[in-house]
């Protein structure tokens, strides 16, 4: 027997497995810090997120707020356990102080006994279907830009579903956090990335 769909999701009025981006905001979901709690139930690990890359290029701002360009972002995803665990999709957004910048969705898949997989998602806006941003943060952004990198953070939404017993599931809703994830940007050029010496980001669970 295969592991079951997360059962109730997507919410009614999203047919097939599309996920709105507020489903996954931080602002609409109650938190729950699985990091804290340091597992699902007794006897069993909270899945692992590692940020190992993110990037971008053609990154192109101008002073009615609209921004653009082109994300590249590759993600770790652990299972330290010894039982399988099915991530039924993946929603990945990046923000810049709260603001969505880009956003990407990713087929999920499964992760038998301490295996892992390496998501590589992307996500692009042009200059004629920008993103636009208030006018402060886009100020904020030029002048950290100015000075040779910007902060961004980057966000996992998924739902786990895995097994506790022979005839017996459980599935979790959750949002992997990278936090504090800076890019450089070479003499205010319009490309930037994430110089993390080999070392990735450990993401946190809520």
């Amino acid at each position: 027997m295969g592991y079951p769909m997360a059962m109730g999701y997507p919410p009614m009025g999203y047919p097939g497995g599309s996920y709105p981006a507020s489903y996954y905001s931080s602002s609409s979901r109650q938190e729950n810090n699985y990091s804290a709690q340091g597992s699902f139930f007794r006897g069993t690990d909270v899945p692992e997120f590692k940020l190992k890359w993110l990037s971008i290029v053609n990154m192109n701002t101008n002073n009615t707020g609209a921004f653009s360009g082109d994300w590249d972002s590759r993600i770790s995803v652990i299972n330290p356990n010894k039982i399988n665990m099915y991530f039924n999709n993946f929603h990945v957004q990046i923000y810049y102080k709260e603001a969505p910048m880009g956003s990407s969705l990713g087929s999920g898949f499964e992760l038998g006994e301490r295996e892992s997989r390496e998501l590589n998602l992307k996500a692009s806006s042009t200059p004629t279907n920008p993103i636009y941003m208030d006018k402060w943060r886009m100020e904020e952004m030029e002048k950290e830009r100015g000075s040779g990198s910007v902060t961004f953070s980057l966000h996992v939404g998924t739902i786990t579903t895995y097994r506790t017993g022979y005839m017996s599931s459980r599935t979790w809703q959750m949002e992997a956090r990278c936090q504090d994830v800076k890019l450089l940007f070479k003499n205010g050029a319009n490309s930037g990335a994430y110089d993390n010496g080999d070392k990735p980001i450990d993401c946190r669970l809520f």
